[in-house]
């Protein structure tokens, strides 16, 4: 809802609504021929935005209050045209101050429009930028129209957003035409009444008084209209002079904040190609990580691969293992079964040894016994024979 609590109503124009016409919570009215102006503006360009500011003045009625009247608009000439956005420069803003200097002397700057050919009614960050900046009272509309859809809204400010309000709009005030009076109407009917001439001096000598004091006193009420006109011609033209003195500091103050404007807007739009560049740049950089995942891929496929023959590889090596595993255990095997029959081996051939010692102590026991008693031998073998053998038993004793 637009706030007019602000307007001091002296201030504003005495101006009657026409009959039928009401306000909304916009308390708002628009020239159906302005309207349509501003949408003719808009159509002559589908493609990029295209912008203006719209004209009026702030008024007053009687009975329905204070409310603002748009009667005018003008184009923002040399603005800087784009498909996504808009923005006033200082050679539109002079040329807009020339027109509304010649074609609206006793109006102002109220609002501002913008077009968003296809893509909708809304106000953009760009557009609230604007608003806010340039159009920052609370009764300031911003008007977007869509010459593709042909939809348009008002949008005005509600504390620290922009709200879409609907407005009135009302047809052009027709020029009242008076009508002509003809001769007929101003002819006077008379009687043929006689007149004598002394009574007829008389009367016009009457008249010629009436007439005289009638023309002394329409002068000085003339004079005394003329003085109090002049006197309020001077206190208007006073506060003329003073409100034309506050709008040249506006200006200027509106002159530097847009220079600022402009600047911070230049300073955006490097920020905006820097960033671009970084995008482009960005995007070099994904390519190029892209390319090398692929590669990496690959790669991790060829290692995978690889890692599968060497997994089969090891499959083999275990299986290998397994029988090298086994084949390690039957040889353990044999091995304790060789320890087992060497340590058999071992003790018969104790055995044996002791088997022997026992049997050569029993042939030595023979031997004495043999020769203590040579005459008790009973043998019949030759002397030949006997040597032998006593040669024999010598030899196995050395050796043992």
């Amino acid at each position: 809802m637009a706030d007019y609590s602000s307007i001091d109503p002296k201030e504003c124009k005495r101006e009657s609504l026409p009959r039928g016409v009401g306000l909304t919570s916009a308390r708002t009215v628009i020239l159906q021929s302005v309207l349509n102006n501003i949408k003719n503006h808009g159509r002559s360009s589908l493609r990029e935005e295209v912008c203006g500011v719209l004209v009026g003045n702030l008024c007053v009625d009687r009975k329905k209050g204070s409310f603002l009247k748009i009667i005018g608009w003008i184009e923002g000439r040399y603005a800087e045209h784009q498909a996504g956005n808009v923005t006033f420069k200082s050679e539109t803003w002079d040329f807009i101050h020339l027109e509304l200097s010649a074609k609206y002397p006793e109006s102002q700057i109220v609002g501002w429009y913008h077009t968003h050919p296809g893509f909708g009614i809304f106000l953009s960050a760009m557009d609230v930028f604007i608003h806010t900046n340039f159009f920052n009272f609370p009764w300031q509309p911003a008007y977007v129209f869509d010459p593709q859809a042909e939809t348009d809204g008002f949008f005005f400010a509600d504390g620290d957003k922009l709200i879409q309000e609907s407005v009135s709009v009302i047809e052009d005030e027709a020029a009242s035409v008076s009508k002509p009076v003809s001769p007929e109407d101003i002819e006077a009917s008379y009687t043929g009444a006689t007149v004598s001439l002394p009574a007829a001096k008389r009367i016009l000598r009457a008249v010629c008084v009436m007439l005289t004091l009638f023309l002394i006193g329409g002068t000085c009420v003339t004079f005394m209209v003329l003085y109090d006109k002049n006197n309020a011609l001077t206190t208007q033209l006073s506060n003329a002079l003073a409100r034309i003195s506050t709008q040249e500091s506006d200006h200027g103050s509106q002159a530097h904040r847009l220079q600022e404007q402009q600047r911070l807007i230049e300073t955006l739009t490097t920020e905006n190609r820097s960033h671009k560049k970084l995008i482009h740049k960005s995007g070099q950089d994904l390519e190029l990580f892209r390319s090398r995942q692929e590669n990496a891929t690959k790669e991790n496929e060829r290692l995978l691969k690889e890692c599968d023959a060497l997994s089969s590889q090891v499959t083999i090596l275990q299986s290998d293992l397994s029988g090298a595993v086994v084949e390690r255990n039957a040889m353990q095997k044999e091995r304790d079964a060789l320890i087992a029959h060497k340590e058999a081996l071992a003790k018969e051939i104790e055995r044996l040894k002791d088997i022997a010692a026992v049997k050569r102590k029993d042939d030595v026991g023979k031997v004495s016994t043999n020769r203590a008693e040579p005459e008790l031998s009973i043998s019949s073998e030759p002397k030949e024979k006997t040597r032998r053998r006593w040669f024999f038993f010598g030899r196995q004793r050395n050796k043992d």
